[in-house]
């Protein structure tokens, strides 16, 4: 019992000490630190402060701190006799920098305070402490060789601005010498009446976080559901469908990912973003009882036969990826096959970026980084299959269009810096647009929260990319209905494909997979699988072309109606908005 009441009023002291040492430097923020000069700095008396306190010689502490101010009342006093001797001309054109120099500071103090009040430890509170010394002396450093004197308007401006916000903390009074003993203007923590009673605090001092300030925080999940019908009555209002269910009508699977994300608790979940995620192993897939999971697989539409669309595939597949070749074998069958014919010409272009490393070694080379795995391994496959598709492609740290869209969209760029996009690996383009994205990572021993992270962010980014390609389809068509967008995420020798549409909600269905081979080991009928899932992937897209293409033409006033649309689908994305400004010049 003995410990815990000494634990109690060491928790306590710490808490005291803490609200005490936020007065003191919210109050150092205001004052004026003059290089070299004889007086004590108030970060000084603020750190003498608190390793005196405790609550036997909390007197003595705020004793001398009081003794401090009045010492640098002092250097006032000689500031104003200062003053006196000023030019006034020159003090004038030099207000505005004061000025701003003061809102920086105040700026500065608000985003190191942030969260200071809510810490207890001894440790975070002398980390604090080191941290708004360093903003002291930036502050001493911006201001520079300037007289004491014209630093005098500062006080005033900078306590017209503690005033005006309920976040601020009462500063300590300088007074005369005649109120020294009229403690109750000290806004630091006073002894406790008893050993149960919790000591005084200042009765300004709220608990909140500034950082409420400061960030976007999330909302109430009600207050988004009903934003989020105002982007499902747009999406009706382009044309794309707004019910989800399944192909008899009795299983309403809306309702079911409306009733799943009502139970999922909050946190970086892709369902969040308004995204219901069919992919391998997703949370709201494995939530689905059995009729629900045939009904939700079922609504997408079949992937179409590659001889529809490259008639000798299968002769060419027959004749260079037999399942007995190795490597050698099928490079040697390969460049046998007359180059005219663009699946021999691609099936070609695949193996030759094998052999960069499969001539020389049976295995691809465990050293390869990130780059040269996608690019030489991965990408050629994907690229190929985009070729053959008529879909043009870029790669390496391309910039996502939807997604730079949604971050600037609500920003004035006269007065805001422009928000940074997201990159892409690789994406193919539709008309000048963005249909198709790809995240990838190293090819052997990669981190596996590399995975959970590319896949969350290749998945907002079709959300973003969705929007955006309607958009861009209203301005001239109407855009088709179930408009989709197309992604791979590449994790290790796997890549897995993504469609994603909307339909009441952000629709997002895995529609194949592959394992790239990186042995010699039965290399040509893994090869094979691989080409067949990479083309029948570039047929859906091809299939989304062709859907484009036959888009009716809008009339004026539906183009209207269409751009009246998009401005009601709102930002659904829950992370924080963060406020970038241009600089003052």
């Amino acid at each position: 019992m003995a410990t815990g009441r000494n634990n109690s009023n060491n928790n306590t002291a710490e808490k005291s000490a803490a609200a005490a040492l936020t007065n003191a430097h919210h109050y150092a923020q205001q004052q004026f630190i003059i290089k070299g000069h004889p007086y004590p700095s108030l970060s000084a008396c603020a750190k003498a402060f608190y390793n005196q306190f405790s609550f036997k010689d909390h007197g003595s502490a705020t004793d001398s701190f009081r003794a401090s101010l009045r010492a640098i009342q002092k250097k006032h006093d000689w500031a104003a006799e200062l003053l006196k001797n000023t030019d006034s001309a020159e003090f004038r054109k030099e207000e505005k920098l004061l000025h701003q120099s003061a809102d920086r500071l105040t700026r500065k103090r608000s985003h190191t305070i942030a969260g200071f009040a809510d810490k207890q430890s001894d440790r975070l509170v002398r980390d604090t402490l080191v941290t708004n010394t360093t903003i002291l002396r930036e502050g001493n450093r911006i201001l520079g060789d300037l007289t004491i004197g014209k630093l005098s308007s500062i006080q005033t401006h900078a306590e017209q601005m503690s005033s005006s916000s309920s976040l601020r903390l009462k500063t300590p009074s300088i007074s005369s010498e005649s109120e020294e003993d009229n403690r109750s203007s000290i806004p630091f923590p006073r002894a406790p009446a008893g050993k149960d009673q919790p000591p005084v605090m200042n009765p300004s001092y709220t608990g909140e976080s500034p950082l409420k300030d400061l960030v976007t925080l999330k909302e109430d999940p009600a207050e988004e559901q009903t934003k989020f019908k105002e982007t499902v009555g747009a999406f009706g209002c382009l044309n794309q469908p707004t019910t989800w269910k399944s192909a008899d009508g009795t299983i309403d699977l809306l309702s079911t990912f409306t009733s799943f994300l009502a139970r999922r608790p909050r946190g970086p979940f892709i369902e969040h973003e308004y995204v219901a995620d069919l992919s391998e192993g997703a949370s709201f897939l494995n939530s689905l009882s059995r009729e629900e999971f045939s009904a939700a697989l079922e609504s997408q539409p079949a992937t179409p036969l590659l001889v529809t669309n490259w008639s000798t595939v299968m002769e060419v597949f027959d004749r260079v990826l037999a399942p007995e070749f190795g490597f050698e074998e099928a490079y040697l069958a390969a460049r046998k096959e007359s180059m005219l014919d663009p699946v021999a010409e691609f099936v070609h272009s695949v193996l030759y970026s094998f052999g960069t490393y499969l001539q020389v070694d049976k295995s691809i080379p465990h050293s390869l980084n990130e780059r040269e795995a996608f690019a030489d391994i991965t990408w050629p496959i994907i690229r190929g299959a985009l070729r053959l598709a008529g879909i043009a492609s870029r790669y390496l740290e391309v910039p996502i269009q939807g997604v730079d869209e949604r971050k600037n969209a609500h920003r004035n760029l006269i007065n805001e810096s422009k928000a940074h996009t997201h990159f892409a690996d690789g994406v193919g383009l539709l008309d000048g647009g963005q249909a198709y994205l790809a995240e990838a990572s190293v090819l052997f021993s990669p981190d596996p929260r590399k995975r959970h992270i590319d896949e969350y962010k290749l998945k907002r980014a079709l959300r973003d990319t969705l929007i955006s390609q309607i958009r861009r389809i209203a301005e001239e068509s109407v855009p088709p209905s179930g408009t989709s967008v197309f992604g791979s995420t590449s994790f290790a020798d796997k890549t897995k494909y993504y469609r994603l549409d909307f339909c009441g909600a952000f629709r997002l269905v895995q529609v194949g997979s592959m394992t790239v081979p990186i042995t010699d080991s039965n290399f040509g009928g893994r090869m094979r699988r691989c080409l067949t899932s990479a083309l029948e992937f570039a047929a859906l897209i091809m299939q989304e072309k062709k859907q484009r293409e036959g888009a009716r033409d809008a009339t004026m006033k539906e183009r209207h109606e269409f751009a009246r649309a998009c401005t009601k689908i709102v930002r659904t994305t829950t992370s924080p908005a963060a406020k970038t400004k241009k600089s003052q010049e």
